[in-house]
């Protein structure tokens, strides 16, 4: 992404919905490694106003760079 966000396009996500996933997603990536990889996520929904998408790549390009880095 480049530029200004525009803030009105931003949608309510659920944030726990979004980490679960890319926990589900990265989880093999972290045995692949021998690492382990233990989220520690609410119960509850945590909503907030984000660009989804964004957000997903965000978060799983810190967690590829976690799992490149750290040693098995």
């Amino acid at each position: 992404h480049e530029g200004p966000f525009d803030i009105t396009a931003f949608k309510n996500i659920n944030l726990v919905e979004l980490m679960r996933s890319l926990v589900d997603e990265y989880q093999k990536q972290a045995v692949a490694k021998n690492l382990n990889f233990i989220p520690y996520l609410p119960e509850q929904p945590l909503y907030l106003k984000a660009d989804a998408d964004l957000l997903r790549q965000a978060v799983g390009n810190l967690l590829t760079n976690a799992f490149k880095y750290t040693p098995s």
